[in-house]
């Protein structure tokens, strides 16, 4: 017989349940396995005792602790204001429901609870669930799970299971099931499925097919996120609802371990299960606030968003409802009474509701105080929970009390108040008339919330007395205010009122207009509804205009017993004005800023809150433009001392005291194109003001002088009464052109003055602009110039006897050359010369010139200055053809024959009787006939004989002159043939000196020496001048012979 023990865990309620020590490891312990001993019996036959009476002893495991433990936390991303749980944080303690002892409460299992409050709906949020198995395992034999039923409003992202360090664990199947919960709701079930993983397994003890997992810890790990359907903007119900649960910690979760069922259905009635502690998502806190008005409070029905009153002084009720947030730092609903309206909490009416039914737990948080607005007090009601105010009792109370109401009400909770109010007596309600309700009165009002730090603003609603007039408008031109573009112009005044659709307490219906004495009336004209009617009366303008006691007075009104006819109708009140003439300044300076007020009035009754003015509305004469002023060099023209000379310009105004229809003040200075900018400044009251924005000297010389210096609107005020000046150094461009200058030159203005005005410009207006008066410069006089060159570019020439040449005379005529009485270009050729035909003026110039030669003298005359101007500043040119004569000869000390030219003129200053004036001659230009060969020679320089040492040295000094026509010859050489008894200085070589030696080659050839020249065409530089070749050389040794000559010759 083989005997078996079965070691069984001690028998404990699940509330006995406690967790093992620290450290905890389960120990061996000893059991006795008995033995079986007898005899066998067959018949009558009994055999001996069979068996052992010795016990045996085993080591097994003590199976204390044989139950799991499973601990469920919640953590989202954002961790800094999860506040609600128990995980070391103050907070609400929820108790697990499944988990409580109704009839004996110390048997009620406590846990912690943890709980994650979100701070976006789309937060992600992860499930952890420990899942400790202690000795449990070596009870299992089937169907061993770890579970966790998700809320049906949360979506499933992902699972997986880890050891406790966060590893994950392959041999875990883990599953998603679609299951309903309690309440029919369709959610989303995990499944990890654990593993077989045998115990112990030997001859004595047997651990079964779980016992591998005893006191091994995993984790269960799930990602999860709120479904869009269930988010705000979705479902704000449910959403808030969804907030509401659990007193406000938000929707709860629990996991649980499953062993031994029969089947895998995670409802097996045989099947062992643990749970965990309760975890909380809270989405984020939000709340929303609406707000009506009504006659009498009916909970459980809507008011609207305008009330009118059957009498201004009955009383009336504001509803305001806001969605309960379940758990707060701060709750407050506040409603702060505009100024004209007075609260009634005093009379103990106000209330606090939840579904329709008042609370007065809750009423005991409704309060009224006083604040400031805009430096009137006026009534706040407000509805204010604090946490830190609260004790944990008065939580749980509140909560309890709101749960406890709206019980039956599928929707979430809503906190209702109902706050009794009534216009204030006597309130001045004129500035809540109503511009899109045909100017009626409505006074408005609007509620706040407050959760935490976000607050919410309902909309308005409003109320409306009786017998109130509507808000009269005005205007000038169609504008609410007008300033003129001249004081003759005529406006035009419009008061517009609309007869409101209730006019009960209305005795009359008036349009009235005051206008003020320095108007006068051209016009007026009423309308109802767009057309005139015979029944509404208005006063005329001759009887405005005349009226000595109500001079100025319009009045327009309906019939008083037909207003009722008039409702909903625009009533339209028109005058036609203009300031009077021969106004002074002093009138129009008694008004502020200089603006000629008007509003208008209506009524309708006698009662004092039943007249109302419009806005004021101003008509401006418009301010005067100064008159600016210009000076150059601080006089009013300037003459010029050279085209160099720089000045000034200065251009002045003041900003007058009435800036009125001023958009700018602009001081702008167009500069001609023939001027330089070289400094700009502004001044104000006499000191440089870089506040004032100026053009730049680089940019005005770009935009071709143009300066501009603006003071902009908003700052004329502070300039007024003071003189602006715009300071602009200037100067004739360098390197002007005699036609430049001469454009200025007119009939009108035969000094060639520069013109200058500067403007000063205040508005878009043509009175809004003024110019100063003409400020000119006047650049120097020309002085006539004449020039001459043969063949066009040559000072000197070598010229043929009887080869044509020309003599190139040019002049540049003055500016002003039409003011000239005479101008003459004047040529006396040289006797040795002939002039050749007429010479002539080249070019259009001709036509006004006249050209005559007589004897040796050519004139060329201006006979047409008016003719001329269109050359004033341009070149003139003569051209004469001429010949050298024949045998004609250079005198001694002439370098050619000479020749020169003059211009003789008389200008607008020159007097009937004084001489003509004329030009210096121009300097002398030559032509010289053309010359052979020469050459010189000397010893050291200058000696024709010089006694000398044999074997010393001296030179050969050979000098010959250069035809003036060398650039045509072939040949020119120099040839030297010394002596017998001398010789060229050993080791040394003769050479031409100068810039002429690149024209020669020198060479020694036995006694001769030759220098030739070469590249004739190039030499022309040379022509005429002297070039000189230097010969070292010595008499030889032994030689006694005197006076040995030497000769050279030129070769050509």
């Amino acid at each position: 017989y083989e005997l078996k023990r079965t070691e069984e865990a001690e028998n404990l309620d699940e509330a006995d349940e406690t967790e093992p020590p620290a450290n905890y490891t389960p120990p061996k312990v000893e059991r006795e396995v008995g033995q079986l001993v007898g005899t066998f019996k067959v018949g009558d036959y009994e055999s001996a005792e069979i068996g052992s009476k010795t016990p045996t002893h085993v080591q097994v495991t003590d199976l204390k602790y044989c139950y799991p433990r499973v601990t469920k936390d919640v953590k989202d991303k954002d961790q800094s204001n999860d506040k609600n749980g128990d995980d070391g944080q103050t907070g609400h303690i929820t108790q697990d429901p499944l988990l409580v002892d109704a009839t004996n409460p110390a048997k009620t299992i406590k846990r912690p609870s943890y709980a994650a409050s979100l701070t976006t709906e789309g937060e992600a949020f992860t499930y952890s669930v420990d899942y400790n198995m202690y000795n449990v395992a070596l009870e299992m034999k089937k169907n061993v799970m770890f579970v966790d039923a998700l809320d049906y409003r949360v979506k499933f992202i992902s699972a997986k299971v880890t050891d406790d360090q966060g590893k994950e664990l392959p041999g875990f199947t883990v599953s998603t099931k679609e299951t309903q919960d309690d309440n029919g709701n369709a959610n989303t079930t995990i499944i990890a499925d654990v593993p077989q993983n045998k115990g112990e397994q030997t001859k004595e003890v047997n651990e079964g097919e779980y016992g591998g997992h005893k006191f091994k810890k995993y984790r269960l790990v799930i990602t999860a996120e709120i479904k869009d359907e269930y988010k705000l903007d979705k479902n704000a119900t449910e959403y808030y609802k969804m907030m509401q649960e659990n007193d406000g910690l938000g929707f709860a979760n629990q996991a649980k371990i499953v062993w031994n069922g029969d089947t895998k259905d995670l409802k097996d009635p045989n099947a062992k299960t643990r749970r965990s502690n309760n975890v909380f998502v809270t989405p984020p806190l939000e709340t929303d606030i609406t707000k009506e008005v009504t006659q009498e409070v009916k909970p459980k029905e809507k008011g609207s968003e305008h009330l009118d009153l059957p009498a201004v002084d009955d009383t009336y009720f504001y509803t305001i409802e806001s969605t309960w947030p379940g758990i707060f730092d701060e709750y407050l609903i506040e409603d702060i009474l505009v100024p004209e309206l007075e609260s009634l909490n005093k009379d103990g009416e106000d209330k606090v509701y939840v579904n329709g039914q008042e609370s007065e737990v809750l009423k005991k948080y409704l309060k009224v105080d006083q604040v400031e607005d805009n430096g009137k007090t006026t009534d706040r009601v407000y509805f204010e929970l604090k946490k830190e105010e609260l004790t944990s009792l008065e939580l749980r109370r509140i909560n309890r009390e709101i749960a406890k109401l709206n019980e039956g009400n599928d929707g979430p909770a809503k906190i209702k108040l109902g706050i009794k109010a009534k216009i204030r007596e006597n309130a001045d309600l004129s500035k809540y008339h109503d511009a899109e309700a045909d100017g009626q009165i409505k006074v408005p009002n609007e509620a706040k919330v407050k959760l935490n730090n976000k607050s919410k603003t309902s909309k308005k609603v409003t109320v409306t007395p009786p017998g109130m007039p509507p808000k009269p408008e005005k205007t000038v031109d169609e504008k609410p205010s007008l300033t003129l573009g001249a004081l003759e112009q005529v406006f035009t005044y419009e008061v517009k009122a609309t007869v409101p659709k209730d006019v009960a307490g209305f005795t009359k219906f008036e349009l009235s207009d005051d206008l003020e004495d320095i108007l006068t009336i051209t016009e007026t004209k009423v309308t109802v509804g767009g057309k005139a009617d015979a029944a509404v009366t208005v006063t005329g303008a001759a009887e405005a205009n005349a009226n000595a006691t109500t001079k100025g007075l319009v009045v327009a009104s309906l019939p008083s017993d037909k207003i009722s006819n008039y409702k909903g109708q625009e009533m339209v009140l028109t005058i036609k004005a203009r300031i009077k003439e021969g106004v002074t300044t002093e009138e129009l300076g008694k008004y502020v800023d200089n603006s000629i007020p008007n509003k208008a009035t209506i009524k309708v009754g006698d009662k004092p809150n039943q007249t109302e003015d419009t806005e004021n509305v101003p008509v401006t004469p418009p301010g005067e433009t100064p008159k600016p002023t210009k000076t150059v060099d601080d006089q009013a023209s300037l003459n010029l001392a050279g085209l160099e000379q720089e000045f000034t310009y200065r251009v002045k105004a003041t900003v007058p005291q009435n800036v009125t229809g001023f958009t700018k003040f602009e001081l702008s200075d167009d500069l001609e194109d023939i001027l330089t900018v070289k400094e700009i400044k502004v001044l104000s009251a006499g000191q440089e003001d870089k506040a004032i924005k100026v053009t730049s000297v680089a940019d005005a010389n770009k935009a071709k002088g143009l300066v501009t210096a603006t003071i902009a609107k908003d700052d004329l005020p502070k300039y007024a009464g003071k003189e602006i000046s715009l300071e602009i150094k200037a100067r004739i461009k360098e390197d002007v052109k005699g036609e430049e200058l001469a454009k200025y030159v007119t009939a009108d203005n035969t000094a060639g003055s520069i013109p200058n005005k500067a403007t000063l410009t205040v508005g878009d207006k043509p009175s809004q602009k003024k110019e100063t008066e003409e400020v000119p410069v006047t650049p120097p006089g020309d002085t006539p110039n004449v020039s001459k060159k043969i063949n066009e570019t040559l000072d000197s020439a070598v010229v043929l006897p009887e080869a044509d040449y020309t003599y190139n005379i040019k002049s540049t005529l003055p500016k002003d050359i039409s003011t000239y009485k005479k101008f003459n270009i004047v040529d006396e050729v040289d006797e040795r010369l002939t002039v050749k035909g007429t010479p002539v003026i080249k070019g259009e110039a001709a036509k006004f010139f006249k050209v005559t030669v007589t004897g040796q003298t050519v004139t060329a005359e201006i006979t047409d200055f008016e003719a001329a101007k269109a050359y004033a500043g341009k070149e003139v040119e003569l051209i004469i053809t001429a010949q050298v004569k024949k045998d004609a000869t250079v005198k001694e000390g002439e370098n050619g024959i000479p020749n020169q030219a003059k211009v003789q003129y008389r200008n607008k200053s020159r007097q009937e009787g004084e001489p003509d004036e004329e030009t210096p001659p121009t300097p002398p230009v030559t032509v010289t006939p053309p010359t052979d060969p020469t050459v010189d020679k000397k010893i050291n320089e200058k000696l024709d004989h010089l006694d000398v040492p044999t074997q010393t040295d001296y030179t050969y000094n050979i000098k010959a002159s250069l035809p003036t026509t060398i650039t045509s010859y072939k040949k020119f050489v120099i040839t030297d043939t010394l002596d017998k008894d001398l010789t060229v200085k050993p080791d040394a070589k003769p050479s031409i000196t100068g810039d002429v030696a690149k024209f020669f080659d020198v060479k020694v050839d036995g006694q001769t020496v030759t220098a030739t020249m070469k590249d004739f065409a190039k030499a022309g530089d040379f022509a005429g001048k002297e070039v000189e070749l230097v010969i070292p050389a010595q008499i030889r040794e032994g030689v006694t012979r005197v006076k040995i000559p030497n000769t050279t010759k030129v070769v050509y």
